[in-house]
């Protein structure tokens, strides 16, 4: 008996930390005064920041150099995730300020993964805005570009099973598909990333960049529109009855009452 009831509590034990680690996203407005513990932190990088600043938004913001997702050069992006089961299904929505002005910088709306491609190191940039090398600035879903210069962005990024669907907008209202891709990878995690990475290899172009830093903040990261639902669509109101219309209803409505009651008489 005691041997089964310290497997009983095993399983207790084992669905409680699969609970926590596949927990429901989690809404979050950034107006609290701690960052919501669902959050998972990562700062490798000395001199990176990933807080709130006390306006009700969140800051995330590199250092001058190295701070990559990407295994060829290094992993030292600050970024910030919740976990998820890979076979839920979810939206998400961000308002991003964010002004690239130099190679390489990049912010918005990533997922982790436990495969894919080995230089992504598990972290997929899915829906971002970003200055590449030698070009200007452009928004972005994967290989769906949209250039030009955008400071404040809204990204909304939905998973339906492997279908990935991202939009953008300047206005929170409006928003314009970039598109659907299908990914067959095992999506583990959700959240939001900026990073700064003004050199390939060991800094060829030199130190004449190197004072610019990756800064972007967050106005919100709603799930599944939790935070701002879809304003109901009004009634649509009746067109009033014209003096003729209105005269011809109470007219046929007359004739029928008094039809009703001959009738009942000759019975």
């Amino acid at each position: 008996m005691k041997k089964m009831h310290i497997i009983s509590l095993l399983c207790m034990i084992m669905a409680g930390l699969s609970q926590t680690l596949y927990a429901s996203l989690v809404a979050d407005d950034f107006n609290n005064a701690t960052l919501n513990p669902a959050w998972i932190v990562e700062t490798p990088s000395p001199g990176t920041i990933v807080q709130l600043t006390g306006d009700g938004r969140l800051i995330i913001r590199t250092n001058t150099d190295n701070n990559d997702l990407w295994t060829n050069h290094n992993m030292n992006a600050p970024r910030l995730y919740q976990p998820v089961n890979s076979n839920d299904n979810w939206m998400v929505e961000t308002k991003m300020h964010f002004s690239a002005t130099s190679t390489f910088q990049e912010a918005g709306i990533f997922v982790t993964v436990t495969d894919g491609v080995p230089e992504w190191g598990g972290y997929l940039r899915l829906t971002t805005a970003v200055y590449p090398w030698d070009t200007n600035e452009y928004i972005k879903f994967l290989t769906i570009n949209v250039y030009g210069s955008y400071d404040d962005v809204y990204f909304r990024l939905e998973k339906n099973g492997n279908q990935y669907t991202s939009w953008y907008s300047f206005d929170g209202e409006s928003f314009i598909a970039f598109g659907t891709k299908t990914l067959a990878y095992t999506v583990t995690g959700v959240g939001l990333f900026a990073l700064r990475q003004d050199s390939i290899g060991p800094d060829p172009e030199g130190t004449a960049d190197n004072n610019v830093r990756s800064t972007a903040y967050f106005d919100y990261f709603d799930v599944n529109r939790t935070l701002y639902p879809p304003t109901p669509e009004p009634p649509p109101i009746p067109e009033p009855l014209s003096g003729i219309l209105l005269l011809s209803a109470l007219a046929g409505i007359k004739t029928k009452f008094r039809t009703r009651r001959v009738h009942q008489s000759v019975r």
